[in-house]
């Protein structure tokens, strides 16, 4: 049964941005789609599988009946299934659009959660690691080549009903997926796991190998800021910043730790962090070289798909305080029911009812635009599930960081402590744009970023083999 989860969940990995376009029914609202069709898939086996082994344990038999493993949940795994119930509730007791509001509260809460503990429980990094990063490289370089084709020719390449490319006079690249903001961050995800995934695996590349590996990592990183989001650009710097100095932080830790075999250190145990003047520099300089690619990427990105575009998009201030405008418009519509917020998916009745006229004169009078959603998760969170959400949103999140600080910090095995480092990461890659936009609404969004932090966190509690990619040139 594991090697069947295994098997899903690789083919989900590296299908479901052209799948998902294909596989649902209806195209308006669908009711069936290809992430519900394979996370439902995996849940209904599990459950058939445990079915079957808890009957046979309850034969009677001349042999000991086999034990049936426990099912575990982490504290983010519990504080999330806390949000999701939450989030069904408000779907029952107060959206009044309670098909799209279901849509969102399975989507968007229900389906990562399943793609994180899968991911943590039934994935073995051990034999399919190889498989996942092959399978990492070429989704980099087919989102590239779709969001670079998108730029070159102006014709979406899977449109979307309400997801136009071209909007505000600009070309807003989405690729494969319903919008724009998805296709940027998933492919910085992409990007940060590209970089870690090497040392997380213990993969070895030959010369080939390692040519195609670039070439990925490149797509990747390229590919994230195509759509011209600044939070986007400012992720990919923190994140890759943090990569890099995780690994320095491991090679120095070589030279002093304790040989053993075991994965984490005894509590309360953290290795000293020494860097050596030589190896600090170079990595001050292997990060500020990225910094300025990444610069330079941007620039370029913006100056061809219009002349005034990376002006317009990255550097005017009516942009900054539209989104301000924005947010304060977001936080009052919090506070009408503070405590368990207006309803999932009602954000936008409540701004067409009480701020749509308020906006429409600012937005003349400053000829700017105030959006009609809330451009935030923890604001989004806050108007629709009130501070009952906002908490347990909050909570979910800090185990998450506590568990990949403490893993970075008290492990001894190379591997677990890259895992940690990507982890880590890819969580501020998360956040940093979902301070600047409702990202989190966005279910192939979430369930990337759930899937590989899950890998990631089961990982950090076994002992990975090393071996070998090699590529026929």
């Amino acid at each position: 049964m594991k090697e069947l989860v295994q098997d899903l969940l690789l083919v989900w990995f590296v299908t479901s941005p052209i799948a998902s376009y294909f596989v649902r029914l209806p195209l308006d609202r669908s009711i069936v789609t290809y992430n519900r069709v394979v996370f439902a898939s995996i849940a209904a086996a599990l459950i058939w599988n445990r079915i079957g082994a808890q009957s046979r344990s309850a034969q009677p038999s001349g042999q000991t009946p086999p034990s049936i493993p426990p099912i575990t949940a982490t504290r983010f795994e519990i504080a999330w299934l806390m949000l999701t119930i939450l989030a069904i509730l408000s779907v029952a007791l107060k959206s009044r659009e309670v098909g799209a509001a279901a849509k969102s509260a399975v989507d968007a809460f229900l389906l990562p959660l399943l793609a994180f503990h899968f991911a943590r429980t039934y994935f073995d990094s051990t034999r399919r690691g190889r498989a996942l990063f092959l399978s990492a490289i070429f989704l980099s370089i087919f989102l590239f080549a779709a969001g670079a084709y998108e730029i070159a020719t102006g014709i979406d390449v899977f449109p979307y009903k309400g997801s136009e490319l071209l909007r505000d006079a600009e070309i807003r690249v989405n690729g494969p997926f319903s919008a724009d903001s998805s296709y940027a961050v998933i492919s910085l995800l992409l990007a940060l796991f590209l970089r870690s995934a090497p040392r997380v695996f213990r993969i070895r590349l030959d010369s080939a190998a390692r040519l195609l590996y670039f070439i990925g990592l490149a797509c990747a990183v390229v590919a994230c800021l195509l759509p011209l989001f600044r939070s986007v650009a400012i992720a990919l710097g923190a994140a890759w910043i943090l990569i890099e100095f995780t690994i320095a932080y491991i090679k120095n830790l070589k030279q002093g730790a304790p040989a053993s075999s075991t994965t984490e250190a005894p509590a309360g145990m953290d290795y000293p962090f020494r860097t050596p003047g030589r190896r600090a520099i170079l990595t001050f300089w292997r990060t500020a070289a990225a910094a300025t690619v990444i610069v330079v990427i941007l620039m370029g990105v913006g100056l061809l798909a219009k002349p005034a575009g990376i002006g317009k998009r990255l550097f005017n201030a009516k942009n900054v305080y539209s989104r301000v405008v924005t947010w304060e418009v977001g936080m009052r519509i919090a506070s009408i029911q503070p405590l368990f917020g207006i309803g999932l998916s009602n954000y936008d009745y409540y701004f067409r009812d009480q701020y749509d006229e308020e906006a429409a004169s600012l937005e003349t009078e400053l000829s700017t635009r105030v959006a009609r959603g809330p451009h935030s998760n923890p604001i989004w969170i806050l108007s629709e599930l009130g501070i009952a959400g906002l908490i347990l949103y909050l909570a979910a999140n800090s185990f998450l960081l506590l568990w990949g600080w403490r893993v970075l910090r008290r492990a001894r095995e190379p591997h677990a402590q890259m895992a940690a480092g990507c982890f880590l990461a890819l969580l501020l890659a998360y956040w940093i744009p979902g301070l600047a936009l409702a990202s989190g609404e966005y279910s192939d969004l979430n369930l990337y970023s759930f899937f590989l932090m899950g890998l990631l966190a089961g990982i950090f509690g076994q002992g990975a083999n090393g071996f070998s990619l090699s590529i026929p040139q």
